[in-house]
């Protein structure tokens, strides 16, 4: 007896990734507003260096690649019918060195997030994405795969975008390089 078995995805989650080159050397204002004193703003990392919240109009030469990201986000939010353009709320850098990592968190009062690796060497951390649902609770497994793990892990390299919806808990491995591992990050509305 021949058994036809249907597979409906439902509820899953999207995380999108592409390389883009941002037009702009990022690392140098990365440094220059670490050099300039702005304080490190303590939310999930453990050491490092993040800066204070930019909004669009903070630093006018960084623009174009802001809306580089819009555009891209756009997209998306057609593709979950949302009906409003993409609003960047916020971004920061962050510098994470030898020995910093960050909690798991997610980013609240927005719809999606990304973020942008300027520099990411060998080493310096994955970023792992948790599992917004309890299924690995309810079910005994044999072996782990994409239908049944709790994460998704990340290894960024330069350029790398990852774009992902807000809720979703991410952290960051520790840095366990002598180099800077330097990122933007974004939140949209």
């Amino acid at each position: 007896m021949a058994i036809d078995i249907n597979e409906i995805k439902t509820f899953y989650t999207s995380i999108y990734t592409l390389k883009i080159d941002p037009g702009i050397q990022l690392e140098q204002i990365a440094k220059s507003l670490e050099a300039a004193g702005g304080s490190t703003i303590q939310t999930t990392n453990v050491g490092g260096w993040q800066s204070e919240k930019q909004t669009y109009d903070s630093i006018k030469y960084v623009q174009p690649f802001l809306d580089t990201i819009t555009l891209l986000m756009n997209k998306i939010y057609k593709e979950f019918n949302v009906n409003k353009e993409a609003e960047l709320t916020e971004y920061w850098f962050s510098i994470n060195r030898k020995n910093n990592f960050n909690w798991a968190h997610n980013h609240p009062n927005s719809f999606f997030s990304a973020v942008f690796y300027i520099k990411s060497p060998e080493n310096s951390g994955n970023l792992i994405f948790e599992r917004s649902d309890p299924l690995r609770e309810w079910l005994e497994i044999n072996s782990v795969n994409e239908k049944n793990s709790n994460f998704a892990t990340f290894k960024p390299k330069p350029n790398d975008l990852i774009i992902f919806p807000s809720y979703l808990k991410h952290k960051v491995e520790q840095n366990n390089t002598d180099d800077d591992r330097i990122s933007i990050s974004f939140n949209f509305r």
